[in-house]
């Protein structure tokens, strides 16, 4: 959905974007929505400001990084779990300097 209009069929188009960003907004899962996601809990989702394009966000868990050192702005990047079947998704990790 488009976040400026609302449009369900909005004039998208696919760029390769590095996978770089910063924390906007996160939360922790704690209790398991469904039963696929029990061994999974607690984890963290974060929505992901692509340094590409201001507004351009991504969604995914949080890796490698405790829930009292996740900051607004963070940076990090994008690395990919594969599921089933050459299925991947996002997920982000801290960027070290």
């Amino acid at each position: 959905m488009c976040t400026g209009c609302q449009s369900t069929k909005p004039a998208f188009e696919w760029k390769v974007v590095s996978g770089r960003g910063r924390v906007r907004s996160w939360t922790t899962i704690r209790q398991a929505l469904l039963p696929a996601f029990a061994a999974d809990v607690p984890y963290t989702v974060a929505m992901v400001e692509l340094y590409e394009q201001a507004g351009l966000i991504m969604t995914g868990q949080l890796h490698d990084i405790d829930l009292a050192d996740i900051t607004l702005d963070m940076p990090v990047r994008a690395e990919y779990t594969e599921l089933s079947q050459g299925v991947k998704v996002p997920h982000f990790v801290p960027v070290t300097t």
